[in-house]
């Protein structure tokens, strides 16, 4: 999860945005009923900057 979310940020320079849940932080949160990570497709549907 780590690899996906807040090292991706450092990676882009985004972590002072996104990365983590925190107060003023950009977050878009999916939330399964079971563990879906196996099954997961990564999909990139905008920029850092939210394009």
């Amino acid at each position: 999860m780590r690899a996906s979310t807040i090292n991706a940020a450092y990676a882009l320079r985004q972590e002072r945005h996104t990365g983590s849940i925190e107060p003023g932080k950009r977050a878009d949160l999916v939330i399964l009923d079971r563990n879906q990570i196996r099954q997961a497709t990564v999909r990139h549907t905008h920029g850092p900057s939210g394009d």
